[in-house]
């Protein structure tokens, strides 16, 4: 990486703390102009709040960020944005309910001389964007109609609308083809190349050798090491994320498959699938996988009940089941996680508690009242299982 770039973003020491715990210990780095600076560390390693912070979401505890050499200290994203910051996240940030131009021109609709927005330029441009990065959405549709990853092409356009300076992409590949990978890697080489700064978190360190200049590791909050990507390799990577040798992490067990547990028989949703079978056995992985809209997520909808079926069968230990609705699934000992964790997996304004026992309350409630008591506590002991 040439030293005489330009910092566009320098943190110094920022620390960020909440109600029992340290999120951030002074951590350190900075971003340059035409560089791809990618952040990795395990779940929980700060990541995330770093860029909560830069993004005005959070505020910082202790320490400073400078912006083109100007200490800045963002209260809300709008004023982020106004320095030329924006962000890709996981979850998509986008207004559902509103077109994709309108998105792009939130907060700055143009008008014409008589005052009224003016939808034909905005059409215009959006479209003029979207096809600048090879992203094929009218621009009159409405967010909430797109795909998870169409959503997240759409927020990339928006970067390129409000001319960021410094992009940062939160776990951008999450839900996207290959093809849709290499179209994304194009877009960001093309953003390099016009001096923009990219943050980009992943987990997957592969990503981060086919795009990226420097590596920045966090490790609980604190920052191991900044290195140029290519005087490192992926074990070294892994080595300063989890404090251990990757040869020292994994055993190898080797599992007897048990009897089949789930039994798929010629099963149809309309134009979604046709002629679906396959079994899983019991201590067995089964991986499914495709193209996005190839089918994958409208399967397992339909055996948990989300989705109605057309014909086909399916098979619990053997009995064959009707499953109309996920309760009848969950009854049945079926669990779903879903891709969109954010809409379909969670209720985000009822406590980590009620979501926890939702599906369960029986064990936390007698004739219909909730042991609040104990509904915490079975949380508690269900999340420290999963630490374990």
């Amino acid at each position: 990486m040439p030293l005489e770039r330009e910092n566009i973003v320098e943190i110094k020491n920022l620390t960020k703390d909440f109600p029992g715990v340290r999120a951030l210990d002074s951590v350190s780095f900075d971003v340059k102009k035409g560089e791809v600076h990618a952040l990795v560390g395990e779940n929980g390693a700060g990541k995330s709040t770093i860029i909560k912070i830069l993004m005005g979401v959070y505020s910082r505890t202790s320490g400073e960020i400078f912006i083109d050499g100007e200490p800045v200290d963002f209260k809300s994203p709008l004023q982020a944005e106004k320095y030329g910051l924006g962000a890709v996240y996981q979850d998509v940030n986008l207004a559902k309910d509103l077109t994709v131009a309108e998105n792009f021109y939130m907060g700055q609709l143009p008008r014409t001389r008589l005052g009224l927005v003016d939808y034909k330029t905005m059409f215009e441009e959006t479209e003029k964007i979207l096809d600048s990065i090879n992203v094929h959405v009218n621009p009159r549709t409405i967010i909430s109609s797109l795909s998870v990853a169409q959503q997240e092409m759409v927020a990339i356009g928006k970067m390129l609308h409000i001319k960021a300076k410094l992009v940062i992409f939160d776990e951008p590949t999450a839900l996207l083809t290959n093809e849709e990978i290499e179209e994304l890697f194009k877009i960001i080489r093309m953003l390099k190349s016009q001096n923009v700064g990219i943050i980009y978190i992943t987990h997957r360190l592969d990503e981060v050798f086919q795009i990226s200049d420097r590596v920045t590791v966090l490790k609980d909050g604190i920052k191991v090491k900044t290195v140029n990507t290519n005087d490192t390799n992926e074990d070294e990577l892994i080595t300063m994320m989890v404090g251990r040798k990757t040869s020292d992490m994994y055993k190898i067990r080797q599992v007897e498959h048990g009897n089949v547990v789930l039994k798929v028989e010629n099963l149809s949703r309309g134009e979604a699938f046709q002629n679906i079978s396959f079994d899983v056995k019991q201590g067995e992985i089964f991986g499914m996988f495709g193209l996005v809209g190839s089918g994958r997520t409208e399967i397992v909808k339909c055996i948990f009940g989300a989705d109605k079926k057309d014909s086909g069968n399916i098979y619990i230990n053997g009995e064959r089941v009707e499953i109309n609705s996920p309760e009848e699934a969950i009854k049945k000992g079926v669990a779903f996680l879903p891709e969109n964790r954010k809409d379909e997996g969670l209720a985000l304004d009822l406590s980590v508690s009620i979501n926890t026992n939702m599906v369960s309350i029986d064990k936390v409630a007698s004739h219909g009242i909730i042991d609040w008591k104990k509904s915490d506590e079975r949380a508690v002991g269900l999340v420290e299982r999963l630490q374990t």
